[in-house]
């Protein structure tokens, strides 16, 4: 069984209260992510070493959630990624069909859909 420090999760997000809950999350469930606010910074952390988890929103040179979220699979096919956006469900997934994500979220009050899905994440992982 993996120990969820043992886990690379990174948390890209350039909006500082956004940041501060989703990490609050994180934290609560055992995990120490790295933080970027670029998209340069993500792909350059995910060309480095294998990350398990990748949480996505808004990022400072980034024009598209949706392009930042490819770029990301490309870069690392084997990650778990959770998208941060305010794009309706149903569109996401329309969007994201074939890249594998794990799903989505609301930038804001979304602590219920993130632990739902931080829930199957960890039990692909093989932590609960």
């Amino acid at each position: 069984m993996t120990n969820t420090q043992e886990l690379r999760i990174i948390l890209a997000e350039n909006d500082p209260a956004i940041i501060k809950t989703i990490n609050e999350t994180l934290k609560d469930r055992g995990y120490l992510p790295v933080m970027v606010s670029t998209k340069k910074l993500l792909l350059q952390h995910l060309n480095a070493k294998l990350c398990h988890l990748i949480l996505i929103g808004e990022l400072e040179d980034s024009d598209s959630i949706l392009k930042t979220m490819r770029e990301a699979v490309m870069a690392s096919p084997l990650s778990a990624i959770i998208l941060m956006t305010d794009i309706p469900s149903n569109e996401v997934h329309d969007k994201t069909e074939g890249y594998g994500i794990l799903g989505d979220i609301g930038r804001i009050q979304a602590s219920k859909e993130l632990l739902h899905l931080l829930d199957q994440f960890e039990k692909i992982q093989r932590l609960s």
